[in-house]
């Protein structure tokens, strides 16, 4: 195995372990951490074949800049994934932006001023 191989993987295990370490630490069941942990696994290695997907088309098959790509985007991602999440009497539970009231009521008047213009122009 090339040294682009044993980074991947050490890298995609090692997020998943962190993953089952702090939800153990939350005093959650061992199937929802390990359940948890296979689902982070499996994310990851969708998002290590977007970011091969995507440095192949930027810098070409000849290199491994790819794996930087993917590294980026899965730590990115699961950094933010770590972060949002919320954990409490034994649930996982994502944080909800309160941005949505907001968005939904920019979005009506944004329809209600279109519908203004296009009977203006009929």
């Amino acid at each position: 195995m090339s040294s682009s191989g044993i980074i991947i993987t050490a890298i995609l295990i090692g997020i998943s372990i962190y993953d089952f370490n702090i939800l153990k630490k939350s005093k959650l069941k061992i199937t929802k951490c390990v359940s948890s942990a296979l689902i982070t696994l499996v994310f990851n290695l969708v998002l290590l074949g977007i970011g091969a997907l995507i440095g192949s088309a930027i810098f070409g098959s000849n290199n491994d800049y790819w794996i930087i790509i993917s590294l980026i985007l899965i730590s990115g991602i699961s950094y933010f994934r770590f972060k949002g999440r919320e954990i409490s009497k034994g649930k996982i539970k994502t944080e909800k932006s309160k941005k949505k009231n907001y968005l939904q009521k920019n979005n009506k008047l944004k329809q209600l001023k279109l519908l203004q213009v296009l009977v203006f122009l009929l």
